[in-house]
């Protein structure tokens, strides 16, 4: 696998974790407890999971971060599905607690492939927005 779709497989995971987790944040301000909808994003999380290449070494630490991303996702959806449609405390602090290290995991995002760029020799420069431009050359 080349290194853009390790990029292409990260973006994927991440707007999969970003599109759940709206869904998760409507279904619960609507109170609509949809067992089937919940159902279907436990599978989505399934299928994207299986995109994350395990081959190459030096990708393991962007692999294990979108792991951690998919493992948080899965980890909400369950919260929500096995609530019931009800949110005591204990519920609203677990869900703080795996978004807390969720949103942790995707601010890793730059640092994580700025050594991936590093470690395959390839040239970046970090943008003022904090986005990154790199070229490989042929």
């Amino acid at each position: 696998m080349r290194f853009e779709e390790y990029l292409d497989v990260t973006a994927r995971v991440e707007m999969m974790a970003y599109k759940i987790i709206t869904d998760l944040v409507n279904m619960i301000q609507s109170n609509n407890h949809d067992v089937a909808k919940l159902l279907d994003m436990l599978y989505e999380i399934e299928d994207v999971k299986k995109m994350i290449p395990i081959e190459h070494d030096s990708y393991r630490e962007m692999r294990m971060r979108n792991q951690d991303i998919a493992k948080a996702t899965y980890d909400l959806v369950i919260l929500v599905y096995e609530s019931g449609g009800t949110y005591d405390n204990n519920r609203r602090l677990k869900w703080s607690e795996i978004t807390d290290e969720l949103s942790f995991i995707m601010n890793k995002r730059t640092e994580v492939i700025i050594r991936l760029f590093q470690a395959e020799g390839i040239d970046y420069h970090l943008n003022t927005d904090g986005s990154l431009s790199y070229s490989i050359q042929k």
